[in-house]
């Protein structure tokens, strides 16, 4: 049974039955609507919409103008859960149950195949997961050792899963002792203690449950309060978004499924954090998207009679990136055109290999600053009111090599407490109070700086922000 529907749009809106003449798809792209996305359509126009139900064809479709969807709403699939029941099927599968509106009931009473695997086989009872019409004494591995090395394959660490030759290898091997012992999958909900483990994956679906509760209380305590969903982040493979937006129809589905996630949680527009094309021609791609973006956006707003969703991207601080030997500039003319605003990132402007303010507004001795950026893109084409500037809120530390010498620029030989050199901005303040340190505001470069021994934090307080 199918958890979606598709919509079409009508070329007479009186004549809406089943089998009525379209002009084309409606709503999304292809017309194609997921369950909840459905139902989230429907509640929008109001208290008592819903959808018909036919009796004769088993169907539900819902109308609203020139719009007509077609779906399984709760008469139908409890009317071919009876038919199956009655002819004796063996059951009944659905396609696919993320697509529920209550997903997040389907989510709690989940079970992950992997994560079952992996207890049984911490049990000791892997056998009892192994299909029992397998013969383990005839094969030339031992079915606890695949079992082993395919949970290895599903670690959440990359580096923990085994290559295709050293899984063949594995697997030939007669001592199971040899193999890496596999920790809990990856994707899995398991918790420890009072902390919930899970992948990014999964971190993103859950968070998206929470969502549309989220985004509906922010709107009822603001209702000028504008949320975005973004795509992407530091920790994204820029590789995945340079397939995506190579050929047109990635780039469709990309879009279809960004629109359909930001309507379904009830954002108000998208956000795109691509960290970062690696050439031109990833560039120029970039740009095409966004122009084909603009348009499914227009798109969905007419054909659903709502505001077009906002669309943004989080970029560089400057319209040029010029590091790792491959200059490459921004798409700026279908940027401009086509999104509602820029998210300038400006912090770590001197890159992470500089004991300098990370997020200046000013350079007195030179050229890097948020100041010089923001103006570059002015500059290039973006109009003034369509650039955001990016804040930090947190800090880059350094080992000092004098502790006497400690403004910016001052010499350091190793970077400083914190995951890689970086304190959050609480753990800044928590480590000035704790080690007495000296907080210093430059008002040259627009920028706080804090040294206790030879530790060095470079970072943006209230009193650089204010000033900004």
């Amino acid at each position: 049974m199918p958890y979606h529907g598709y919509a079409w749009k009508l070329v007479n809106p009186t004549d809406n039955s089943l089998g009525a003449p379209a002009s084309g798809p409606g709503v999304t792209i292809d017309g194609s609507m997921g369950f909840r996305f459905i139902r989230s359509f429907i509640q929008d126009y109001g208290y008592g919409a819903r959808s018909v139900y036919n009796s004769t064809y088993v169907v539900n479709y819902f109308v609203a103008g020139s719009t007509w969807i077609n779906f399984d709403d709760v008469e139908t699939v409890r009317a071919k859960i009876s038919y199956a029941k009655e002819k004796g099927l063996l059951g009944y599968n659905v396609f696919q149950v993320t697509n529920d509106d209550i997903w997040a009931l389907s989510l709690a009473e989940a079970e992950f195949l992997s994560e079952k695997a992996y207890d049984m086989w911490k049990n000791g009872r892997g056998i009892e997961f192994i299909d029992p019409f397998l013969d383990d004494s005839s094969s030339p591995c031992k079915l606890e050792t695949c079992m082993q090395v395919a949970l290895l394959c599903v670690q959440e660490n990359p580096d923990a899963r085994p290559t295709m030759l050293e899984a063949f290898s594995m697997l030939k091997s007669d001592d199971s002792l040899a193999i890496a012992t596999p920790e809990g999958p990856g994707f899995s909900e398991k918790k420890k203690g009072d902390m919930e483990t899970a992948s990014s994956s999964q971190q993103v679906m859950c968070s998206f449950d929470d969502s549309q509760d989220l985004t509906g209380t922010l709107h009822q305590k603001n209702p000028q309060l504008k949320t975005l969903v973004t795509f992407g982040g530091g920790s994204s493979d820029p590789k995945l978004f340079a397939r995506m937006v190579s050929n047109k129809g990635s780039r469709n589905i990309f879009i279809d499924s960004a629109i359909e996630v930001a309507r379904t949680y009830g954002f108000d527009g998208m956000d795109l954090d691509w960290e970062f094309p690696r050439n031109q021609e990833e560039m120029a791609g970039m740009g095409q998207l966004f122009k084909e973006w603009r348009v499914a956006i227009k798109k969905e707003a007419e054909s659903t009679h709502r505001s077009p969703l906002l669309l943004t991207v989080a970029v560089y601080f400057s319209v040029q990136i010029q590091w790792d030997e491959t200059p490459r500039r921004y798409p700026v003319e279908s940027i401009a055109e086509s999104l509602d605003w820029i998210n300038a990132m400006c912090y770590d402007l001197k890159r992470w290999n500089k004991r300098s303010a990370p997020a200046a507004l000013y350079d007195p001795a030179g050229n890097i600053s948020t100041s010089d950026w923001l103006t570059s893109w002015v500059l290039a084409g973006v109009p003034a009111n369509k650039v955001a500037m990016g804040l930090s809120l947190y800090g880059r530390t350094w080992k000092l090599k004098d502790p006497k010498v400690n403004g910016i620029g001052a010499p350091a030989t190793a970077l400083g407490p914190g995951d890689k050199g970086i304190l959050i901005f609480s753990e800044v303040e928590k480590f000035n109070r704790n080690n007495g340190a000296t907080v210093v505001y430059d008002a040259k470069t627009v920028s706080t700086y804090s040294h206790a021994g030879t530790s060095w934090i470079g970072y943006d307080d209230r009193t650089a922000i204010l000033q900004l």
